[in-house]
């Protein structure tokens, strides 16, 4: 008993939570005279479970007793012992609550939501959790109590008699508590868990692929999406995907047909804690990431359609080696092309197969995953061709140097096998663990990784021989540069990718060099001519390099290429490639020799955009964000892999998973005649807007990931390879529709030596709706000395 009440267990605690949480409180338990005491509700009720269970569960009432002292009630603890029998699943635990069951489902879903889509730490979840809990059991009191005086009956209180069950909440809350059972509940609704895989006395978590895909595939949009990428028509010549390129018509198992499920894999290494601090290396992990080609390019680039595979430590990866760590993704894949996949889909029985397709990553990791040397100041630098680190500055195309093949491969795996000391001589190391899939070779199932190539590989380093360049040549220094940068304003969808800038408000270092990001990187190479170009003559050899590379930058960045314009790619990276050898031969390493190899590469993978690691990258981000949370470095791999997977098993685990939904940001109510006249008459006659409907205007929308705002620029059609550009000037939101408003802008010119179209603004109205422009991403216009300029992120194409 406790303040004079008789109550049973479930009453005892939620009398404690409504009525003592708030109070200075220590908790002593008088069952059998037991006397314990305890500072917190949750630990008294752990007690009571390891303790008491016998009496817990076998009376209707329990004699535990509440006093108050000097001690606070403190909800940050960890989760104590079942709650009931943990090796029953949640569905058999709250069977009894029948009609019940779709409040206890967005009950899971809102504290899935709740701890993984904030990351919050499994204290702080906790508190909010048991604070929720009291606040609606004060309320369920309260309602009771009215209804009591007013003597007041509902006629439907049969079919919701638990509404009205003030006990009903904190009950359910109780059982979920317990790990077992929430997590039970949670594999019924599309949780995929995690195994531990054991190496000696060490362990790593594996994400069974075989139940993801089935877990995934079954979801009536994933199954549409896929059946209308496979009907869909592809140009022969515009390549807009993987399914346009050699690779997939000539792969082995896959033979050009777009039925199979092509896998697209990612490994990186990961640092989680400081690079630079004590730590530094001891939580290091291997990450292997993946998405399903099969639903598109749009959908493939949502984090939410990438899934973790595999999660080991480094440490335990250099003992063990990829293939004992890729031992059971590679069984599984075996399966899904021998046996295929089973699916029910809307009452209607599938069977899938599929493989890896390719396995993206920076140069280091494909070199140390399939095999290669992993070196790259010496020797055979290169894994498409058998080019030297010495032939570097000596030989500017491809042709001049010998491909790889998978027969030449294969010969030198061999020849290393029997004589280690081979390496040096063929570039290979060993044998590639992934061989063993249908269709796989090393020399071909690595496409270049255009990120880390030129993001942080030849921009930064082309850059800071170009700033040097313009010092010695005395056409600016870096003070200046640094201050141009700065004092530039950067639009709405470039800010932020805007470089950072040091300690000291320097973007540029005093040797020239840079320290940036992939994508500050890319923000400021594109810039760049905008924020200088009115200080540099177009006749400089320098700024005509960086021109050069600007162009051959925009074709390889291009998510749609010209398959012709492979010819003139080839010729332009030859033509900058041997004019950075005569400007400063010191800048030429490894990935400039890299893209040479592009041109193939592109008709060989389609466009290079599409395999690169920049949305895997930013999958890390959620690794780290996890880590730094939680703060758990017991058992990191478990840690994550446990929270990954249930932030999947919250984003997928509706009916529809794949995210077509339309955000809005800070509506406002708008009457039609504040509206100017042309746009009052297209709501009116085109929309069927009345005088009467409500009107809002939003100041940003959001659809597939795609932001809408007040000022964007989009490029809504290509006529003769001219853009035709409009700027958003609203964003109305009627009852049945979204509908940008803007003006056209018209194209006065191009400026080569600014690479940005010159354009002029109109008062000639569009209206269109988000999605239906011809290129999806947002750019920003810049005025310069009175001219406005609109800077393309790469080649448009019309095909």
């Amino acid at each position: 008993e406790c303040c004079g009440l008789k109550l049973n267990k479930q009453e005892l605690l939620m009398h404690l939570r409504n009525d003592h949480h708030s109070k200075v409180s220590v908790f002593k338990c008088k069952i059998y005279v037991c006397n314990r005491i305890y500072s917190s509700i949750r630990s008294y009720e752990k007690h009571l479970n390891r303790s008491h269970s016998e009496i817990i569960y076998s009376t209707a009432h329990s004699t535990g007793n509440g006093e108050e002292e000097n001690l606070a009630p403190d909800y940050n603890c960890e989760v104590g012992a079942s709650l009931n029998d943990e090796s029953a699943c949640i569905p058999t635990q709250l069977a009894s609550l029948s009609d019940e069951g779709t409040f206890v489902k967005n009950f899971v879903t809102f504290c899935l939501k709740l701890k993984e889509a904030y990351v919050l730490s499994h204290a702080t979840y906790l508190k909010i959790m048991n604070d929720m809990v009291a606040l609606f059991s004060s309320f369920h009191k309260d309602v009771l109590n009215f209804q009591h005086i007013n003597n007041t009956s509902s006629s439907a209180l049969d079919q919701t008699e638990y509404l009205f069950d003030k006990t009903f909440l904190s009950g359910v809350w109780e059982k979920l508590q317990s790990k077992t059972i929430f997590l039970g509940y949670c594999e019924s609704i599309g949780l995929v868990k995690s195994r531990t895989i054991s190496l000696g006395d060490k362990s790593f978590q594996y994400v069974p692929v075989l139940s993801t895909l089935k877990n995934f595939l079954q979801h009536p949009d994933v199954w549409h999406e896929i059946n209308k990428m496979e009907e869909a028509s592809s140009s022969k010549e515009v390549l807009s995907n993987y399914t346009d390129g050699d690779h997939f018509k000539q792969h082995t198992y896959f033979k050009g047909e777009k039925r199979f499920l092509r896998l697209h894999f990612y490994c990186d290494e990961l640092e989680l804690c400081n690079p630079l601090g004590s730590s530094k290396k001891k939580n290091k992990l291997m990450c292997i990431y993946y998405y399903i080609g099969n639903i598109g390019t749009k959908h493939c680039s949502s984090l939410s359609n990438i899934f973790a595979a595999i999660l080991v430590t480094s440490s335990l990866l250099e003992v063990y080696g990829f293939s004992s760590i890729l031992e059971p993704l590679i069984k599984d894949l075996k399966q899904l092309e021998r046996e295929g996949l089973a699916l029910r889909v809307s009452e209607n029985s599938h069977r899938v197969f599929g493989t890896l397709a390719t396995v993206s990553a920076d140069n280091l990791g494909a070199h140390d995953i399939a095999g290669f040397r992993k070196c790259f100041s010496s020797g055979r630098i290169c894994r498409f061709c058998m080019c030297m680190h010495n032939e570097l500055k000596t030989k500017k195309d491809e042709d001049s140097f010998v491909l790889r093949t998978s027969a030449t491969h294969n010969m030198y795996v061999s020849y290393v096998q029997k004589d280690p000391s081979l390496t040096s001589a063929y570039g290979v190391a060993r044998s590639c663990p992934l061989a063993e899939l249908s269709g796989f070779c090393p020399t071909s199932a690595f496409p270049p990784d255009i990120m880390h190539d030129c993001m942080e590989g030849v921009i930064p380093k082309f850059l800071s021989g170009l700033f040097r360049h313009f010092k010695t040549s005395g056409l600016c220094s870096f003070v200046f540069l640094n201050a141009k940068i700065q004092q530039f304003k950067f639009g709405k969808c470039d800010i932020k990718n805007k470089p950072r800038c040091l300690p000291a408000g320097n973007v540029i270092h005093s040797d020239g060099s840079l320290k940036l990001s992939a994508s500050e990187s890319w923000c400021l190479f594109r810039l760049l001519p905008i924020i200088i170009g009115d200080a540099i003559p177009d006749c400089d050899p320098g700024w005509q390099l960086l021109l050069l590379l600007s162009e051959i930058l925009e074709i390889v960045f291009a998510p749609n290429v010209i398959l012709e314009e492979t010819e003139y790619l080839k010729a332009i990276i030859q033509e900058f490639y041997w004019g950075v050898v005569k400007f400063s031969p010191s800048l030429i390493v490894p990935k400039f020799h890299f893209m040479l190899h592009y041109p193939r590469l592109l008709k060989y993978y389609g466009p290079l955009r599409h395999l690169w690691c920049m949305r895997f990258e930013s999958f890390h981000r959620k690794v780290k964000r996890i880590v730094k949370n939680t703060q758990n470095f017991k058992n990191v791999c478990c840690t994550v892999a446990e929270r990954l997977q249930l932030k999947k098993c919250y984003e997928h685990g509706d009916k529809y998973c794949l995210n077509n939904d339309l955000t809005c940001e800070r509506q406002k109510h708008i009457n039609l005649s504040q509206l100017p006249l042309n746009v009052q008459t297209f709501l009116l006659n085109d929309i069927g807007l009345t005088s009467a409907s409500d009107l809002y205007v939003a100041t940003s929308v959001t659809l597939n990931g795609i932001v809408y705002c007040a000022g964007y620029v989009f490029v809504v059609d290509i006529i003769d390879d001219v853009p035709v550009f409009v700027k958003v000037v609203m964003i109305l939101i009627t009852e049945n529709a979204t509908i940008l408003y803007g003006n056209y802008l018209k194209p006065i010119s191009f400026n080569h030596h600014l690479r940005c179209f010159s354009v002029q603004e109109t008062e000639e109205t569009i209206f269109l709706k988000p999605g239906s422009q011809a290129i999806l991403h947002p750019l920003d216009m810049y005025k310069i000395s009175g001219n406005l300029y609109i800077r393309l992120s790469y080649r448009l194409c019309s095909g």
